[in-house]
């Protein structure tokens, strides 16, 4: 149950940091918007790794950021700003608009499901490879 509301209060958060958050004007709304974006980026973040540390039966050794969590943060991202943009063209006042909406909100969950499935596999596949030894994103690069 606490898995759920720390990560349920992390998503809220990002949401109301990029959304809520008051405007200001001139080039301290650049500012407090790049800061709103790092914020909820933060929030994100924290929330895939309380998930990905204590959801799984077997524990996985914690990394400060792997390159499935990248993935999934940044697909987020842009999957969100994509629903954002098909929210505002959509016209709800028709009968029509109503399915429109049921079908995009639809999409929208099923493509973060998608995005949230790949990148645990991703991270997953990275273990295995490694032999259990925790490699982070910093790692993969020196590699690479």
């Amino acid at each position: 149950m606490g898995l759920g509301v720390g990560c349920g209060a992390a998503l809220v958060g990002s949401i109301l940091v990029v959304t809520a958050a008051p405007k200001l004007g001139g080039g301290a709304d650049v500012v407090a918007g790049v800061g709103r974006w790092l914020i909820a980026i933060v929030l994100i973040m924290t929330a895939l790794a309380v998930l990905l540390r204590f959801a799984p039966a077997e524990h996985p050794q914690p990394r400060w950021a792997s390159a499935g969590s990248i993935l999934i943060v940044c697909s987020w991202i842009v999957a969100s700003l994509v629903f954002r943009w098909l929210v505002s063209v959509a016209n709800y006042k028709s009968p029509t608009g109503s399915l429109v909406a049921l079908l995009t909100i639809t999409g929208y969950l099923f493509a973060s499901s998608v995005v949230f499935l790949v990148g645990v596999q991703l991270d997953e596949i990275l273990r295995q490879e490694t032999g259990g030894r925790t490699r982070g994103i910093l790692d993969l690069a020196r590699r690479g």
